[in-house]
């Protein structure tokens, strides 16, 4: 599309179905630069690719005049909620950075330390994340049901079942959700897995990637840059597990009166899961690999109380099995701030 450079009456662009890749020609665009354009859509084209640019595929998801004014702020470096390292903000402290990756927050209830969302986002339309997360309950039943007697790969039934057992509770997790995910969306994206399959199967499975996705927003704050260093070469999956694993252990190891909620644990677990993906799938990788040990990171982060830290943790985090708590998880946290490049 570089060969529309330059036209001065282009307002609307629709490139569903296409092999575009790269849509920074929307700067030379006159209307689209100037944020004037009506319409953009580029939902499916390498460009929304979410292992390519997490970001581009949320914006590739919006309605065409909100995508085609969007996009274009975002490849400006003005977005309002995609912008990073203005202003010297890469030279805050690693420790800093990383609270800003946590995908939970932390609370202690009933005497013990567990894990929620880590910000309720404002809310419009206050019963719209009621009424989605009851229609996505009733579609993966519907999936389960489809499975049966079908020969899907082995996996699929155990990740669909994860992805069912986060919907239980009255308002998710969106980690509990996002692990088992990290796996369907890589399995729905490959034709190898796809093409054995009913067609009707396929596409419940790629609508629950889309439900998926408009579930987020009414979780979790807007995706920021994480504003990150690279990660060294010590930083592979096969590691990056072993750290969760030693996390996931201590967590367990401290379940009980007094010390943590079993919904710690399983917020690792599901971290986990997007590690394993990376192991897994070459291709995606890199992007994985991040993101794992990205929310690794921050969700320890978090539970050692270098973030937000409210009173109720900072009185918890001093008790006989808080301070126990902390003795086993911060070696495993500076471990995982050793796998960024200083």
């Amino acid at each position: 599309i570089a060969a529309l450079s330059g036209m001065a009456g282009l307002t609307s662009l629709g490139l569903l179905g296409t092999g575009v890749s790269d849509l920074n020609v929307l700067l030379h665009l006159p209307t689209f630069a100037e944020e004037r354009a009506r319409s953009l859509q580029f939902q499916g084209t390498p460009a929304a690719d979410p292992d390519r640019d997490r970001r581009m595929y949320m914006l590739s998801r919006l309605d065409p005049r909100r995508c085609a004014i969007e996009t274009v702020q975002y490849l400006k470096g003005t977005h309002p909620d995609f912008q990073g390292g203005a202003g010297g903000a890469g030279r805050r402290p690693l420790a800093e950075r990383l609270a800003g990756a946590a995908p939970v927050g932390v609370v202690v209830e009933d005497g013990r330390l567990g894990v929620t969302n880590p910000g309720a986002p404002e809310r419009v339309r206050p019963r719209e994340l009621v009424q989605r997360v009851v229609a996505l309950r009733g579609h993966v039943a519907a999936l389960q049901d489809m499975a049966q007697g079908r020969q899907v790969p082995p996996w699929f039934a155990a990740r669909l079942a994860a992805y069912a057992a986060g919907l239980a509770t009255d308002e998710p997790t969106f980690i509990l959700l996002e692990g088992p995910m990290a796996f369907l969306r890589g399995g729905v994206g490959d034709a190898y897995v796809t093409a054995a399959l009913d067609g009707a199967l396929v596409g419940g499975w790629r609508h629950l990637v889309a439900m998926h996705d408009d579930l987020r927003p009414h979780l979790m704050p807007p995706e920021e840059d994480d504003d990150l260093p690279a990660l060294s070469p010590e930083a592979t999956p096969e590691a990056g597990i072993a750290i969760a694993d030693r996390a996931i252990e201590a967590a367990r190891e401290a379940e009980g009166p007094g010390g943590t909620d079993k919904a710690v644990a399983e917020a690792l677990g599901a971290i986990r899961e997007i590690l394993e993906v990376a192991r897994a799938d070459e291709n995606r990788r890199p992007n994985q690999m991040r993101r794992g040990i990205a929310y690794l990171g921050g969700t320890l982060n978090a539970l050692i109380g270098l973030g937000a830290s409210g009173s109720a943790i900072a009185a918890w985090l001093a008790t006989t099995q808080g301070q126990s708590f902390l003795a086993v998880l911060r070696p495993i946290y500076d471990a995982i701030l050793r796998f960024f490049v200083a």
